[in-house]
């Protein structure tokens, strides 16, 4: 063939076959195929390349895809079946050529010079085997389009030019390229289109964040459901057919375009063989060849699965050395699961982009618009239907292809819908099965093992899967129909496997209740959790998976009552809890797992230390748990609970540190802390639980900053973390914790603004922080921790507002003041409201001296000495060092005159570096 071609002699007309060799004809194929799959503006590059290694074959490739423009809604059509099954080009078609007709003919293509009295040309943006697209100015409605030029005239490829535009005009939506008209300009038909200033969805996917990448992939699925309502399949859905334009009031916004091989579902026939469309993102039901599936939209929802798969992952599901091998384990081949190739995507991605890989239409999503939604649940937090979807076709299909299994062993696998409503009904068959003869026993059993199997899914996987996206709140239905379970099983028949996940299901659901914010609500299901645990020791003392079991209940029950500021009750479990997590790593040292707990549980007794002022204390054991977190990082870098024990301990250790006056120290372990939860993020970017850590150890260093007078970075970390809050905020309002630390960042912020010369900006934030903490709802959250902000806010109000409404300051130092003295005495070793009403009565002391009262000033800072006193000294600490602590007992002595007692607390301020400006102005004044 390269010798009856190389010669330039002109194409063969109609009915005229070329033979060639078996090994030629085999080149030629994948020659076609791997034409078919580029675009027009790669084509001409890969047929220049092609020229250079064989001219005879680039001619040829040229001619075929030329005639190939003549068949019906093809661009490249292929015999797929054949093709699949021999690696060679059928010899009828593949040897049928189609001669241009019609003006033009044999002159190829020709260059484009229009001119219009409308359309002012601009560059050139693109150029292919057809066409070319120009940047032009639309004089008429004054504004830039793309103008789309045929280089040919072939009546035939001027049909199919004029079928896209009208294939592409029928459909009418913000995330598809809109055509604005169709012509022919001195003979040259165009298309005017939207101008998308930008890049391909592929040329962009390694500058954007995954987030973007999602949100983009949303539009491209709405865009392209849009397009199957008006009956449209656009049949060539691929990266570089999504334009991605950023607009100032949108964003990134995702085009879809290219609707050259569009066409309607009935007009799609396969039983010859033919397809069209890139290899690649071939659905399977394409390449069945006669008796092949029905054709419909779900094959836009498989191009849609490779085009998300190369996007998430930067490859594609499956990979060759040619067309052919691609499109052999399309048809053959499930593809590679997504985190094989990219481990970092989140699993509920993963289930989006297999399920519409499914080479079985049935299991794919039924439509785009299926797709966008569902990604969009992920963005919210919220559990994709793609796991209750495979599980429901995964257990069809077991079931048809093992109906005896099925039948005799009661195989169950489910999804969340399905749960809630199979474990009741199986606990009331248990129950009646019961109560008939003996003969029936074995199938009561059966099913008794089948609500026990769906419990244990719940328990495990479903909580897990919903504990990442932290939506499990979706288990409180399913948890009362398990409870129900039990209920109607009697405690005698209970065997101890039973009774430990009954155990485990009750401290879950707790933890679904601490999590909503209602810890009281939670203690309930905690105690009758740890009461089973107990039971369960008690029987097998020796069992080290009973007492692991024992511990977590012991911690969850411990947990409630720190959430309600309860330390002393909170203690009891917390120091339990320590003594079997040693019990367990005297068990068995090497056991990772309980050398983690051991970690855990140093931490949560340090946390209570801390609460009562013994900061050495716990200091000491936040260090212990520190170095043990230290080894098993250095284990397991990558494990992301070894690395969020080890920021957590390095947080705690920085905290202590503060209290204890090394504010350089405790900054350092703050910046270990910061990091390593900016991994965490950046390793599941979409995780709130990450994200709200990392906003929180923020806010902590913020503080710190403003303690040693490093304002500027104090603002950085703090306004960090108040859009980490809001953003947090924005995806689940009704979570009172992300709203009271919101409301905690505003504050902090509002303080800076203050030392800063900031008023107005202090205002704006310190209001912000009262309307959240003024909400008199706040689901279940502990109404201690908000009362005792809410007047927080008030006193820093106060101390702004003192000096243009020194009467309303004062009406809110009184307020805030009786808030404290309640929470004082309602918990008489509660540090923080005794520091504060100690900052009250400063401030109330700096307001009468303001109107000249030196009387009323000199009892208020009598006050403020009384109310420090014992933080001064605390039954189980050194001396207290906290500069806030240090520097308001010194502004008390400075007012009463006692300057030689106030010296020494000045110079230990001094020492540690805290940044008291107040204090300082004062000394400066002091004659």
């Amino acid at each position: 063939m390269k010798g009856e071609e190389s010669g330039g002699a002109a194409a063969p007309g109609p009915g005229t076959t070329v033979t060639a060799p078996e090994g030629e004809r085999t080149r030629l194929g994948e020659a076609l195929l791997t034409a078919a799959g580029l675009d027009t503006v790669d084509l001409g590059s890969y047929l220049q390349e092609l020229d250079a290694a064989d001219q005879g074959l680039a001619a040829e490739v040229r001619r075929r895809i030329d005639a190939s423009a003549v068949l019906p809604s093809s661009f490249m059509a292929l015999p797929a079946a054949h093709r699949l099954e021999h690696g060679e080009p059928d010899a009828d078609l593949g040897a049928t050529c189609f001669a241009p007709t019609g003006p033009g003919s044999g002159d190829g293509p020709w260059d484009v010079e229009p001119v219009s009295s409308r359309y002012a040309l601009g560059d050139c943006l693109g150029q292919g085997g057809m066409a070319r697209v120009f940047r032009a100015r639309d004089g008429k409605l004054s504004r830039t389009v793309a103008l789309k030029f045929l280089t040919r005239r072939e009546p035939h490829v001027v049909g199919r030019f004029l079928r896209e535009a009208r294939a592409q005009a029928q459909v009418t939506h913000e995330h598809v390229l809109e055509v604005y008209d169709t012509g022919d300009l001195d003979g040259q038909p165009y298309i005017a289109m939207r101008h998308v200033a930008g890049q391909t969805l592929g040329e962009i996917r390694d500058s954007i964040s995954l987030e973007q990448q999602v949100r983009l992939a949303i539009q491209a699925a709405r865009g392209l459901h849009a397009a199957h309502s008006r009956g449209l399949i656009h049949r060539d859905v691929k990266p570089s057919n999504i334009l991605v334009e950023e607009t100032e009031e949108e964003g990134l916004k995702a085009f879809v375009a290219d609707f050259g091989i569009a066409t309607e579902p009935d007009a799609v026939d396969t039983s010859d063989g033919l397809l069209a469309g890139t290899p690649a993102y071939i659905a399977p039901e394409l390449l069945g060849g006669p008796g092949a599936a029905a054709i419909d939209r779900r094959v836009d929802v498989y191009a849609l699965g490779v085009t998300l798969y190369e996007l998430f992952s930067g490859r594609r599901p499956f990979e060759g050395d040619d067309a052919i091998e691609l499109l052999r384990q399309a048809a053959r081949e499930d593809a590679v699961p997504l985190r094989q190739r990219a481990p970092s995507v989140p699993v509920d991605l993963e289930a989006v982009v297999m399920r519409c890989l499914a080479r079985d239409p049935d299991g794919r999503y039924p439509s785009a618009r299926a797709v966008a939604d569902d990604l969009q649940r992920f963005l919210d937090g919220e559990v994709v239907d793609a796991y209750a979807a495979g599980l429901a076709y995964r257990w069809t299909r077991f079931a048809l292809r093992h109906r005896l299994l099925v039948a005799t062993a009661g195989v169950a696998l489910l999804t969340l819908l399905v749960a809630s409503v199979a474990v009741a009904f199986f606990a009331v068959r248990a129950d009646r099965e019961r109560q008939r003869a003996e003969a029936e026993r074995i199938r009561a059993d059966q099913r008794r093992d089948q609500a026990e199997d769906l419990i244990g899914f719940m328990v495990s996987d479903l909580r897990g899967k919903l504990a990442s996206v932290e939506r499990l709140e979706v288990l409180d239905g399913v948890h009362a129909a398990a409870l129900d379970y039990f209920a109607a099983v009697p405690a005698e028949e209970l065997t101890d496997d039973e009774l430990a996940e009954r155990s485990r299901l009750l401290y879950q659901i707790g933890e679904v209740r601490m999590q909503k914010g209602d810890p009281v609500a939670a203690v309930t299901p905690f105690r009758e959790s740890l009461a089973l645990a107990n039971h369960l020791v008690d029987r097998n003392p020796g069992d080290g998976q009973r007492l692991f079991d024992l511990g977590q209940s012991q911690f969850w029950l411990g947990y409630a009552h720190w959430r309600q500021s309860d330390a002393e009750g909170a203690l009891p479990h917390f120091e339990a809890y320590l003594d079997i997590a040693r019990r367990l790593h005297a068990k068995d040292p090497n056991n990772q797992d309980w050398r983690l707990e051991l970690g855990y549980a140093l931490g949560n007794l340090g946390e209570i230390l801390q609460a009562q002022g013994d900061f050495e204390g716990a200091l000491a054991l936040f260090e212990n748990g520190l170095e043990i977190d230290r080894q098993l990082y250095a284990l397991d870098p990558q494990n992301q609970e070894w690395r969020f024990s080890r920021a957590r301990n390095h947080d705690a250790v920085a905290r202590s540190l503060r209290h204890l006056g090394r504010l350089g120290e405790a900054a350092e372990h703050h910046r270990v802390d910061i990091e390593l939860k900016r991994e965490l993020v950046a390793a599941e970017p979409v995780s709130l639980r990450w994200r709200e850590f990392l906003a929180t150890s923020l806010e902590q260093y913020g503080a710190l900053l403003h303690d040693r007078g490093d304002l500027a970075e104090a603002g950085v970390a703090l306004e960090e973390a108040r859009g980490l809050f809001e953003a947090l905020v924005t995806v689940d309002p009704e979570n009172s914790q992300r709203e009271y630390k919101l409301a905690w960042a505003r504050l902090r912020l509002g303080r800076l603004s203050r030392d800063l010369g900031e008023p107005r900006a202090a205002e704006t934030h310190l209001r912000a922080a009262g309307r959240i903490l003024s909400a008199e709802e706040h689901q279940g959250f502990s109404d201690r921790l908000w009362r005792w902000a809410e007047a927080v806010a008030r006193v820093e109000m106060a101390d702004l507002t003192s000096v243009r409404d020194p009467a309303g300051a004062r009406a809110g130092l009184e307020a805030a003041g009786d808030v404290f003295r309640s929470l004082a005495e309602e918990q008489p070793g509660d540090l923080r409201a005794a520091r504060w009403l100690a900052n009250s009565e400063l401030l109330l002391a700096r307001l009468a001296e303001l109107r000249g009262d030196r009387s009323v000033a000199e009892a208020a800072y009598l006050k403020t000495l009384e109310v420090l006193a014992p933080l001064a000294q605390t039954p189980r600490s050194e001396p207290n060092a906290d500069g806030r602590v240090l520097a308001a007992r010194a502004e008390a002595l400075l007012g009463l005159g006692r300057g030689e007692e106030a010296r020494p607390v000045v110079e230990a301020l001094r020492r540690q570096g805290f940044y008291a400006p107040r204090l300082e102005r004062t000394l400066s004044a002091d004659p």
